[in-house]
């Protein structure tokens, strides 16, 4: 059984390159500019302006899983299928919110869509498998 959505993307297959940062707010983690760019400039090359700008757009609640994701395109090759899907969800669905809450928001009944994309780009784009978690 899979874990709950807004468990899954930031709970589990968490990169093995990717250590926990300090800052945490409203119980996500917020990673500077210049954390975000030490984790990934090498790592994508020519696709480290593109990532940085997606990341911009998408907000700070959202650079830890950015992160985590782009490390797993990478290892994957497949760092331009992560962006183009991560530049879809914020045309179709990020724009809307305000930049200061942006991909925090959830329905009444605690669904989020920005966390069910992520999910879906780690387990249909990058084929990972969330671990299981105690009880499943």
């Amino acid at each position: 059984m899979l874990a709950n959505i807004n468990n899954w993307s930031n709970n589990t297959c968490v990169h093995k390159e990717l250590h926990l940062y300090q800052g945490v707010v409203m119980g996500y983690h917020v990673i500077s500019d210049e954390e975000f760019e030490s984790a990934l400039k090498e790592l994508l090359g020519d696709y480290y302006s593109r990532a940085f700008e997606v990341s911009q757009k998408c907000g700070r609640f959202l650079t830890f899983d950015i992160i985590n994701t782009l490390m797993w395109a990478s290892d994957k090759g497949k760092v331009e299928e992560v962006l183009d899907a991560l530049e879809a969800h914020w045309q179709e669905h990020l724009v809307f919110q305000h930049p200061d809450i942006r991909g925090t928001v959830s329905d009444a009944d605690g669904y989020n869509p920005t966390h069910a994309e992520l999910r879906r780009i780690c387990e249909k784009i990058l084929q990972l498998e969330p671990e299981q978690l105690p009880g499943s």
